[in-house]
């Protein structure tokens, strides 16, 4: 009964995007553009989030690995289970629905793009990077809303990605005292190379309330 919902509504929405996508040249233009552009801009969000830390050795920081190695794990099991499960693109299996992008026809669950995009995303949210976490977000939706437009993936495929990253983040959370002495190396490889402000070492911890 559930499942039969949650098709017929992954139906609906990739049939609804896809329509309105492949409506103009513009459009589908706008949907090649959602179904990559959003991910680099989620990566350099992330990159923006590890140098607004410079110097900063907190969990903060951590997080931000974590979330890229929740990413990997994402990347490992939609690997696997691409292996013992298939699963046809709305493209190959929904008649109406146009091909936007030049693809494979790989199986569809889960979105590789929206898995390394929701690791990102949920390590900048945890270091409490509230504003380039917001803009993540948003990055993310859009990804999402391209590849489903474009007739690449279903919702429930992007849903699944998302949710499989942030699970293989939670599975890493115990290893964060490992991640504490390279990143004590690094942060104070930083302060020498530069220091924020004029303050000297001791004072660059942005993740201290102090500061």
């Amino acid at each position: 009964m559930v499942m039969g919902l949650v098709a017929d509504l992954d139906h609906s929405i990739v049939r609804s995007l896809n329509r309105w996508f492949s409506g103009s040249t513009f459009r589908i233009d706008l949907a090649k553009a959602l179904a990559v552009w959003p991910l680099y801009a989620v990566i350099g969000l992330a990159v923006l989030a590890w140098l607004a830390g410079w110097g900063d050795e907190s969990d903060r920081r951590i997080l931000l690995l974590l979330g890229l190695g929740g990413a990997v794990l994402a990347l490992i099991g939609t690997n696997i289970l691409g292996s013992h499960y298939y699963r046809a693109r709305p493209s190959v299996a929904m008649p109406s629905v146009h091909l936007l992008i030049r693809h494979s026809r790989e199986t569809s669950l889960y979105s590789d793009h929206l898995a390394v995009a929701g690791g990102l995303t949920a390590g900048v949210l945890a270091a409490r990077r509230w504003v380039l976490g917001s803009i993540a977000v948003v990055a993310t939706i859009a990804l999402a809303i391209g590849r489903i437009g474009a007739g690449l993936h279903y919702p429930s495929d992007c849903a699944a990605a998302v949710a499989a990253a942030v699970v293989g983040m939670a599975l890493l959370l115990p290893v964060r005292p490992l991640l504490r002495p390279p990143l004590r190396f690094a942060a104070g490889l930083e302060r020498r190379i530069f220091k924020r402000g004029g303050h000297d070492d001791r004072d660059v911890h942005l993740g201290d309330p102090q500061s």
